[in-house]
């Protein structure tokens, strides 16, 4: 066998052990890390210990009631001064329930576009675009859990705001959601068990609470929670629940048929 015929006989071997590795590799795919699920679960009971089904889960967070809902009208001008900046104030009431307010001010002629995203997986639920005069705006949202369709939890508004003469501004605030009339942050299923998800408490968040319009401190949202527990034909109960980071926690719960 001449030189020229050895090499090119050991190229082709190397190129077929190379096909063969591959083909190995493609049989034993390496599987993807998946991330640990933590919170607290467990089994709901009525007094005289049958399991309860369909009951569903609410978290409160630091609150141990729903917040009040505003009623008004949609986009509002509520000044005509001219003496503004631009400003994108924080909701109220916040924590809201399923209506808010929001009010943002313009010193001139805008574009503006206003939007709601996720905080969680950053998805666009809202956006209103609109071309405003100078002056202090006040949107209402009504029955956002159920137009949105979202649950429990924190949320991103966003305004962008171009006027006429080029200037631009971006600002953008959270909003903290408590309801406890449509999307659950848990149910129980056909045997009674139930299971919170830490991930739902968005540990380390910090919410600004609205008094009215009136802003009255900062509250941080931390593993201590409320849990509201809603099941038609019995009594709603509320629950205190301290999480643990990295630990699922297990917390059967007992709940009392109305009179």
């Amino acid at each position: 066998m001449s030189r020229l015929h050895f090499i090119k006989l050991l190229r082709t071997l190397s190129i077929l052990s190379i096909i063969i590795l591959l083909g190995r590799c493609n049989n034993n795919p390496i599987s993807p890390t998946t991330k640990p699920i933590y919170g607290v679960g467990g089994k709901i009971y009525d007094a005289d210990g049958s399991l309860i089904s369909d009951a569903k889960i609410f978290c409160l967070f630091f609150l141990n009631s729903i917040p009040i809902n505003p009623t008004t009208i949609d986009l509002q001008k509520i000044s005509n001064s001219m003496d503004f900046n631009f400003e994108l104030f924080q909701n109220f009431p916040n924590p809201c329930s399923n209506s808010f307010y929001v009010r943002f001010s313009l010193p001139e002629k805008c574009s503006i576009e206003f939007t709601i995203i996720n905080e969680s997986d950053k998805k666009l639920l809202y956006k209103r675009s609109d071309t405003l005069q100078y002056g202090l705006f006040q949107l209402y949202f009504k029955n956002i859990v159920d137009s949105l369709d979202i649950k429990n939890g924190v949320y991103l508004y966003h305004l962008t705001a171009v006027s006429d003469s080029g200037k631009t501004y971006n600002s953008e605030k959270s909003f903290l959601v408590v309801n406890d009339s449509v999307n659950t942050n848990a149910v129980s299923d056909n045997k009674g068990s139930y299971f919170f998800n830490i991930q739902d408490a968005f540990i380390g968040d910090i919410v600004a609470v609205m008094n009215g319009d009136t802003f009255a401190y900062y509250q941080i949202l931390d593993t201590n929670i409320n849990l509201l527990i809603v099941k038609k034909g019995y009594k709603s109960t509320l629950i205190n629940v301290q999480l643990l980071p990295e630990k699922i926690l297990n917390r059967d719960i007992i709940i009392t048929k109305d009179q």
